[in-house]
This record gives C-alpha cells, sequence and structure tokens, in this order.
C-alpha cells in the first residue's frame, strides 16, 4: 500500500525546490498541486495504482467543452504518437493530456521534466486544437495574461 501522504510531501518539496511554484506549494482539495504553464494549466497528483504501488500523475487540461470529431482525433494521435510516455485523451468535453509515473523510483529531475512536458504540450496544442476544430477554451482565455490565446 502506498504511502500517499509521503509523496506528496516529495512532490511539494520537488516542486518549491525546482521553482515551479512561487513560496510553498499548497495542495487544492482534491489533494493536487495546480500549476501554470503559459496558457494552460496543469496538476500534479499522488494515488496509489491499482497495484497497490504510489502513482503521481502530472495532467493538463488542453480545451474544455470540445466536441468529439475525427479532426480532434486526428490532432489527438499527433501528441500520443509523437511523445513517450504521454497519453492524449478526450472525455466528457474535456481533451487532457498526462503523463503516469512510478512513485517508488521517482526523482526530482524526472518529476520535474514531466511537469515541463506536460505543461508545454498543453500550452502548444490548446490553440492548434482550438483553430482545428473551432470549438473549446481554456481557462485563461481572454485572460491578459494569455498572451497566445485566440478567439475563435
Amino acid at each position: 500500500m502506498a504511502n500517499v501522504e509521503m509523496i506528496r510531501a516529495f512532490i511539494a518539496r520537488v516542486l518549491e525546490d525546482g521553482g515551479l511554484v512561487d513560496g510553498r506549494a499548497e495542495a487544492d482539495s482534491d489533494g493536487d498541486y495546480q500549476l501554470r504553464y503559459g496558457s494552460a494549466l496543469y496538476w500534479v497528483s499522488a494515488g496509489e495504482a491499482d497495484d497497490g504501488l504510489g502513482l503521481v500523475q502530472v495532467f493538463g487540461v488542453v480545451l474544455e467543452d470540445v466536441p468529439l470529431s475525427k479532426k480532434l482525433l486526428t490532432a489527438v494521435n499527433e501528441i500520443n504518437s509523437g511523445y513517450l510516455w504521454v497519453r492524449c485523451y478526450w472525455a466528457q468535453g474535456r481533451l487532457t493530456v498526462a503523463r503516469d509515473l512510478a512513485a517508488d523510483t521517482l526523482t526530482a529531475d524526472q518529476l520535474t521534466g514531466a511537469c515541463a512536458q506536460i505543461g508545454r504540450i498543453a500550452d502548444e496544442y490548446d490553440d492548434r486544437f482550438k483553430e482545428l476544430v473551432g470549438a473549446g477554451h481554456t481557462v485563461f482565455d481572454g485572460d491578459p495574461g494569455d498572451d497566445d490565446s485566440v478567439e475563435v
């Protein structure tokens, strides 16, 4: 059985030491750590896999309120075939990109690398997918801090 609180403490330390947060890393009500990369939000979550081993998941929302379509699935396949250890999927109107990491052998460098990878992919693809399918939005659409937002 995984010690989820110990995994969360490790995540917080890595986020703080790696400069991914300003000040202390604070978990949300679900126990996840929310971060921003450009126009994308992503989270780092501690948990337990089905086999009882510790799990760290880094996941980002690429787009919200996006309908499922052949165009979208073709574009999703671009991510799934182009990046190692990353999966992109659509569920209930949300397009998500994620990477699962085994907590038992996870290093700080691996976690910071996964955070950079997921944040970068979510930020890079949100506008591309929005233009491609003509729908969807990010949390930061219309936010002055979202330098690369576009209206569809």
